[in-house]
């Protein structure tokens, strides 16, 4: 069997395994009860990326402009029933800016939820800039949980930061070749000239949610989205072998459910290159960066046009030759 088709939504199951359920309404009225959950089993992560309530255009008649208690409500509402309908030992992470959170956060712990942490995703950004105060470069991600959730502070790592201390040589011989995630996390926003864009407001990278999934779950479990837009938390989860659940009420995200294709059967995540990996990382166990960066600059800057042209491209290769002996000649 593959997909099965409700009145609302629709279940997809892979070998006779449920993996995706995807619903066109909201879990926080769900009055008919026509809103699909998994039958195998509970929720162990929920992810989500709420509207923001500043008067986004997401059509679908949707309203992005509730009065201030209206939209609480609908926030506390979803979190409620994220807590019921969640497992028993369960996370939530709810994406958002900090002001809104703030204002949220008491009601969340009364619903039950524990605190885990905040974490700050930062993005490089070329608009919203204002001249009374510093650009908001940043939203807040809000770590809660209930009972004792599953957490694999390695399910996902970074580089040393200084790879040729005595030290970190040592643990790199061990074969520890990179260190838990901080509490802040540097990834681009998705454009309309990524790949993974899908054409609807806000959607929320997939390296983030990558983060979010490996740590705290473990294949076959449950991944929900109460909020979920293109479904990009779904099909991460279905990428990573994880289940993916989700839900909104703007009729036009339908076409961003995930399909069968989409599910990579896996029993255990394997070892995975650190998160900020790269080409130069065997060469930083020898030099600093600030070094790296250093004899880089030297050597681009003794290199001929014809080298550069080849390496570095038809259009700024000759551009970078020019740079450097415009230099020489002042």
């Amino acid at each position: 069997m593959g997909q099965v088709m409700a009145s609302d939504g629709e279940r997809i199951e892979v070998d006779g395994e449920e993996v995706a359920i995807s619903n066109c309404g909201s879990i926080s009225d769900d009055a008919s009860g026509e809103m699909i959950y998994p039958q195998d089993g509970k929720i162990k992560l929920f992810f989500t990326d709420p509207p923001y309530n500043i008067g986004f255009k997401y059509g679908g008649g949707v309203n992005d402009n509730l009065s201030e208690q209206e939209y609480e409500d609908l926030l506390i509402d979803t979190f409620t029933q994220c807590y019921l309908k969640g497992h028993e030992n369960s996370h939530l992470f709810i994406l958002h800016y900090p002001e809104p959170l703030a204002k949220i956060y008491n009601k969340l712990i009364e619903i039950g939820w524990q605190f885990r942490q905040w974490i700050t995703w930062v993005y490089p950004s070329n608009t919203g800039h204002s001249e009374n105060k510093w650009s908001t470069s940043h939203r807040t991600i809000l770590w809660l949980t209930k009972g004792q959730p599953h957490f694999n502070s390695r399910g996902v790592s970074q580089n040393f930061k200084n790879p040729d201390v005595p030290v970190i040589q040592e643990k790199i011989k061990q074969n520890i070749t990179g260190v838990a995630l901080y509490d802040w996390w540097n990834i681009p926003q998705v454009k309309n000239v990524n790949s993974e864009h899908k054409g609807y407001k806000n959607q929320i990278p997939e390296e983030l949610i990558r983060r979010v999934i490996l740590c705290t779950t473990e294949p076959g479990d449950w991944v929900g989205d109460p909020f979920s837009g293109t479904f990009s938390t779904s099909r991460t989860a279905l990428k990573y072998g994880r289940k993916g659940w989700g839900c909104d009420i703007n009729p036009i995200t339908v076409e961003y459910w995930p399909k069968k294709e989409d599910y990579e059967s896996r029993e255990r995540d394997g070892p995975m290159p650190n998160c900020d990996s790269s080409i130069i990382d065997p060469i930083l166990r020898f030099i600093t960066k600030q070094k790296f960066d250093k004899v880089a600059f030297k050597l681009l800057s003794e290199a001929t046009k014809e080298d550069l042209f080849r390496l570095v491209g038809p259009s700024n290769g000759p551009r970078i030759f020019e740079f450097f002996h415009r230099q020489k000649d002042e």
